[in-house]
């Protein structure tokens, strides 16, 4: 197991995996490992998604580091986790 390296990580653009839709709203964004994640939400079928992504091989880099598999017991309604829990708790994405 390593260490996160972040110079490792790599965002891309997407586009909605659901209707294939460029046009999307910011729903949250969070600083996380001192980098944006942001989460926005299709204007065409309402799906919450990340954009930019990580691509795979960024993915990759994460699911064999010691910080991802330090938080797997963790609760997953943790502030210092970032996930699904991270915006859905947030009043601004509730319909």
């Amino acid at each position: 197991m390593r260490n996160l390296d972040v110079s490792k990580l790599n965002f891309i653009e997407t586009s909605c995996d659901f209707c294939r839709s460029n046009e999307s709203c910011l729903v949250y964004s969070v600083s996380f490992l001192n980098l944006e994640f942001r989460f926005v939400r299709c204007s065409t079928c309402n799906l919450i998604y990340q954009n930019p992504m990580l691509d795979k091989a960024s993915r990759s880099h994460i699911y064999e580091t010691i910080e991802y598999w330090n938080h797997k017991g963790t609760d997953s309604r943790s502030p210092t986790m970032l996930n699904y829990y991270s915006y859905l708790s947030d009043k601004r994405t509730r319909w």
